[in-house]
């Protein structure tokens, strides 16, 4: 069954998943129940992860060991699902980021949900999990602390744009 035809483009649901995650906080490990003890997360767009010959879609970086990757696309699955396992070799959580209205057959599922990998479903101003995460025991620790280290050295970011502009502004 083909996909729906998508009405936004992808880089607007990257925008809007970074911004729902920029608004929320998260319970560290050692969480003591208090409002002020939450982590507030840095976010990145279009992070290239050469490790893996990879770029990510979005970076939601809470601690060193506590790392999600998500991967957004408008329509399609099989690609996504391929990228999401790739970045297996480094993140603690992967998630796929589909167009609600994406066919997702249930092979498609079930091979997310055997390597751990979430689902969040999106339409511009609504976004849901539909699967959740598994924690990743089996990244590759050199890789993940390639990645925190190039995540320190990088500003928090919301946009892939702002960091191209960046870029582009350092080389004039």
């Amino acid at each position: 069954m083909p996909n729906k035809s998508a009405p936004c483009h992808e880089d607007k649901m990257q925008r809007q998943v970074a911004d729902y995650f920029s608004q929320r906080r998260f319970a560290p490990s050692n969480w003591n129940g208090f409002h002020d003890s939450m982590i507030i997360p840095k976010i990145y767009r279009e992070v290239s992860i050469s490790r893996i010959g990879r770029i990510s879609d979005i970076i939601i970086y809470i601690t060193n060991k506590k790392i999600i990757n998500i991967e957004c696309k408008m329509e399609g699955y099989e690609m996504v699902i391929m990228q999401a396992i790739d970045h297996l070799k480094w993140a603690d959580y992967s998630y796929v980021c589909l167009f609600a209205d994406t066919y997702l057959p249930a092979y498609a599922i079930d091979k997310m949900v055997a390597n751990g990998i979430g689902l969040l479903l999106w339409k511009p101003e609504i976004f849901v999990e539909v699967i959740q995460s598994g924690y990743n025991k089996n990244k590759e620790k050199t890789i993940h602390d390639s990645v925190v280290k190039l995540l320190k050295k990088k500003e928090s970011i919301k946009t892939g744009m702002t960091e191209l502009k960046q870029q582009i502004d350092l080389k004039i």
